[in-house]
């Protein structure tokens, strides 16, 4: 036996996808053409230009590979070093000896002068970059 095959049929007064009817706009408005002059256009470029974003700046070749992480963690290390000599000033066996406390103080300010020397670096590399 032949079995009938059904034909498919669309109606084609209908649009297709639910964005596309006017009734089931999920925003409840329908947008509808408009017309535009070339004042139009050029308003919008002028106000589309500080969107728009430039790619960012290269540094030079060997600079390329992970320099700018390893300043971070330069930083972040001294960082975490001067907390842990605050943390440990606060043990008698430290604060009770003045040579000791002195000894920490001082690397304390160390620190403290390398992270100045890692901002000023950064700063420094900032001027390296290409455009």
């Amino acid at each position: 036996m032949i079995e009938k095959k059904k034909l498919l049929f669309e109606d084609l007064t209908m649009p297709g996808g639910q964005y596309n009817q006017s009734n089931n706009n999920p925003s409840g408005t329908s947008q509808r053409p408009k017309k535009v002059n070339l004042t139009d256009l050029i308003d919008y470029q002028k106000q589309t230009a500080n969107q728009i974003t430039r790619a960012p700046n290269v540094m030079p070749f060997p600079l390329t590979k992970n320099v700018i992480e390893h300043m971070g963690d330069l930083y972040v290390q001294a960082a975490k070093i001067q907390s842990e000599l605050g943390q440990s000033y606060q043990n008698p066996l430290i604060s009770d000896n003045k040579e000791t406390a002195d000894a920490v103080k001082n690397m304390y300010k160390k620190l403290q002068k390398i992270k100045l020397i890692v901002k000023s670096v950064a700063d420094d590399m900032k001027k390296l970059d290409i455009e």
